[in-house]
Formats: structure tokens, C-alpha cells, sequence
């Protein structure tokens, strides 16, 4: 990982070296690469980024099965009708 930085940053040192031409050029290259990733691999990377940089510690991961939800059976008007006439 620390190798990793390293050339990281020396790509960064270029990048900002560059004339404004080839800046253009290089975010069009980049924006079909990302174009080509999955979603799931646009996902994993944005969730990396956000552990890296300290907003988020870990990823809430749904239930691996949904779980069973039924309506409640209640008597009188819909809620709905009872917060709109308190509204009004």
C-alpha cells in the first residue's frame, strides 16, 4: 500500500505538471474508464474512499433476506385523512 502512495503520488506530481490540453485529454480517458467499471465496482471503490478519507467507518449491509412486513389492521379513517384534517 505504502509502494501504492508512492507512485500515486508520483502520477499526481505529473498530472499537475500538465498543460491544459492534456488535461482535457486525460479526463476524457478517465471518464471512459470509469464508464467501464460495474456498478458494484463503482460502489466498493466510493465505499473505499469514504473509509479512507474518515467519513465512514463501515457499510450497513442489508439483511440478506428481506424481512416479512404486514400491514396493521386498524379501525376508523386512514391515517393519512386524520393528519390532514389536524392540518387544516
Amino acid at each position: 500500500m505504502l509502494e501504492e502512495r508512492a507512485t500515486l503520488e508520483r502520477v499526481l506530481d505529473l498530472v499537475r505538471r500538465l498543460e491544459p490540453v492534456h488535461l482535457v485529454k486525460l479526463r476524457q480517458v478517465l471518464d471512459r474508464l470509469m464508464a467501464q467499471m460495474s456498478d458494484q465496482e463503482r460502489r466498493r471503490l466510493y465505499r473505499r474512499l469514504l473509509k479512507e478519507r474518515g467519513l465512514m467507518s463501515e457499510v450497513d449491509r442489508p439483511p440478506s433476506r428481506p424481512r416479512d412486513h404486514h400491514p396493521m389492521r386498524v379501525s376508523g379513517k386512514p391515517l393519512s385523512e386524520m393528519i390532514i384534517e389536524e392540518r387544516r
